[in-house]
């Protein structure tokens, strides 16, 4: 089982190889990933992490496992509040796999959407801090960590922000 550590692999091919390499023939490998569905649907910029080399969608992630020799068991979505998981089960499969890659092209769309959309959004975002510091309000961040940085540093707003406050004295 490895869950959260794919998507920080800066080769996912050769992990899952060597995961392959540890499970017996009729073994299976669970990968538990976040699933970037939500995030991209909803353009939330703040998903990304900085320690994240791969994101994956379920099309991505079953592309990811025939790739790399594994047969798709299952894969099942897991909602929480914040990030939803995805579950993978995979059997070792020495035989070639087909990829749909028009599946994989419709994951690969959504993030080209995501990333195409980045740019109005911030500049919508800075023209509505811009009208509130013209208009002679203040503004303040509730919080201090690494969701908060990004969006700052993201959205290149940090001139129109007043105070960052947070309960750490960190």
């Amino acid at each position: 089982m490895a869950r959260h550590i794919v998507e920080h692999a800066h080769d996912p091919f050769e992990f899952l190889a060597g995961l392959k390499c540890l499970v017996e023939p009729q073994g299976y490998i669970v990968l538990e990933v976040p699933d970037l569905t939500k995030f991209v649907a909803g353009a939330d910029y703040s998903f990304l992490w900085e320690e994240h080399v791969s994101y994956f969608g379920v099309n991505s992630l079953a592309a990811l496992a025939a790739t790399a020799g594994l047969s798709v068991v299952e894969i099942a979505t897991y909602p929480f509040a914040f990030e939803d998981s995805l579950i993978a089960v995979l059997r070792r499969d020495d035989r070639a796999s087909d990829i749909d890659r028009s599946r994989v092209a419709s994951d690969i769309a959504l993030i080209e959407q995501f990333a195409a959309r980045f740019p109005s959004m911030k500049a919508n975002c800075r023209a509505k801090m811009a009208s509130w510091r013209d208009a002679g309000q203040c503004v303040g961040v509730f919080g201090a960590g690494h969701l908060a940085a990004k969006f700052i540093n993201f959205f290149d707003v940090g001139e129109y922000i007043d105070v960052v406050i947070d309960d750490s004295p960190h």
